[in-house]
C-alpha cells in the first residue's frame, strides 16, 4: 500500500510507477476529509524542504539542480535520484590525495583539492591533478563533483571521461591557480562539462568559493576573538552536494577534546586570508554531548546517523546570526549593477 507519509518513497514511486501515483491522487479526490488533512501535511513537508534547501539537505524532489535548470527527462531524474541515494558522505581529507581512474581502469591522476561554497553549503568542484599521466604535464582540472563515482572498493574514484576530451578541458598550473570565485572562470568550466544540457549543480552568480585545503586546519575564533578551535575536516557528498564542517574545539569549549559537526552557516569566512574564521553561534547552542573522539568517527552513512545529522544541522538554521545584508562569507550580495568584491 502506498504510504504518503514517506515523501522520498513517493518520489521514487512517481518515477517507477506513475500509474500508482495517479491512483493515489484519485483516492484523495474521492475522500475530501482525508484530502484536507493530506494537503496540510504536504504543505508542511514542502515548507521543511524549503528550509532544508539552503543547507544542501533537499530531497531529490526539490533539488537545487531541478529548481534552477530546465525540466529533466525521466531518465535524467532517475539517474539523479540514484546518484543521491548511492553516493556516500565522505571526509574531504580522505578524498584529497585519492587516486582517480577512467572508465577503463587507467590511472589518470589524483584529487588535489575540493572547492566548496560556504553560502550554499555545497561542494561543487574536485580539482584533479593529472601528474603528467595525460601527457600534458602536471596540469590541474576543476571538475564538477557529480562527474565522479566511487570505485567498487572505495579506494579510488572513477571519472567517466575520454582522456582526449579531458586534455581539452579548462585547466591551470599548480602555481597559477585561478580565482575560483570569478564568474567567468566558473562559466567556462560548467559549459565544458554540461554541454549536453544535463542537469548539473552549479554555483550561483557572485558565489565566493573556498578551498577545502585552506579550510581544513584553519583556526576559528569566537565572537570575542578568542580561540575556539580549528576545522578538523569537511564532510561532503558528491551526489547531493551537501557539505558541512567538523570542528575540533579548544579546551575552553570542549574539555574532553571532542569533535563536533557544524553546518558551514555557523561560520563567517573572511575575505582576507590573514584573518581567522569566526564561529558565528552562541556556545550554549552547541550540543557538546554529540561530540566524538578523533579516532572514533561515527559511521557517516548509517541510516540512523544520516537522519540524526540532517535534523541536527537543520536545527542551526535559525541559530546563526549573519550581519545585516551579508552572507556567511561576509561579502555583500551581488546586485544587478555591480559585482561582488
Amino acid at each position: 500500500m502506498l504510504n504518503l507519509e514517506q515523501p522520498n518513497a513517493l518520489f521514487q514511486l512517481s518515477i517507477s510507477n506513475p500509474k500508482l501515483i495517479i491512483s493515489a491522487m484519485a483516492s484523495v479526490l474521492v475522500h475530501p476529509l482525508r484530502s484536507n488533512t493530506m494537503k496540510i501535511r504536504l504543505k508542511e513537508k514542502l515548507l521543511v524542504a524549503g528550509v532544508l534547501s539552503p543547507l544542501g539537505l533537499g530531497t531529490p524532489l526539490l533539488s537545487d539542480a531541478q529548481s534552477t535548470a530546465a525540466p529533466a527527462t525521466t531518465a535524467q531524474s532517475q539517474a539523479q535520484a540514484a546518484q543521491a541515494t548511492t553516493t556516500p558522505d565522505m571526509r574531504a581529507s580522505q578524498i584529497i590525495g585519492k587516486q582517480v581512474n577512467n572508465a577503463q581502469g587507467d590511472n589518470i591522476g589524483k584529487i588535489d583539492d575540493l572547492i566548496v561554497d560556504a553560502d550554499s553549503q555545497r561542494v561543487y568542484y574536485a580539482v584533479l591533478s593529472s601528474g603528467g599521466l595525460l601527457g600534458v604535464g602536471d596540469k590541474l582540472f576543476a571538475i564538477p563533483v557529480n562527474q565522479f563515482k566511487a570505485g567498487a572498493k572505495q579506494d579510488h574514484l572513477v571519472l567517466n571521461i575520454d582522456n582526449e576530451r579531458l586534455k581539452k578541458a579548462p585547466g591551470f598550473d599548480s602555481n597559477k591557480r585561478p580565482d575560483f570565485g570569478k564568474d567567468s572562470w566558473r562559466r567556462e568550466v560548467d559549459r565544458f562539462y554540461f554541454t549536453d544540457n544535463k542537469t548539473g549543480q552549479v554555483p550561483t552568480t557572485g558565489a565566493r568559493l573556498l578551498s577545502a585545503m585552506d579550510l581544513i586546519g584553519a583556526n576559528v575564533n569566537d565572537r570575542a576573538a578568542h580561540n575556539a578551535g580549528e576545522i578538523k575536516d569537511l564532510v561532503v557528498n558528491f551526489g547531493s552536494g551537501r557539505a558541512y564542517a567538523v570542528l575540533d574545539f579548544d579546551a575552553a569549549w570542549s574539555p574532553d577534546d571532542k569533535l563536533i559537526p557544524l553546518p558551514l552557516s555557523a561560520f563567517m569566512f573572511p575575505s582576507r586570508p590573514d584573518l581567522d574564521i569566526l564561529l558565528n553561534i552562541d556556545k550554549q547552542k552547541i550540543d557538546m554531548a554529540r561530540g566524538f573522539d578523533d579516532d572514533k568517527w561515527p559511521d557517516l552513512n548509517s541510516p540512523a546517523y544520516q537522519k540524526d545529522i540532517t535534523n541536527y544541522l537543520l536545527s542551526f538554521q535559525l541559530q546563526t546570526k549573519s550581519g545585516a545584508g551579508q552572507t556567511q562569507t561576509g561579502r555583500q550580495p551581488a546586485t544587478s549593477t555591480g559585482s561582488p568584491q
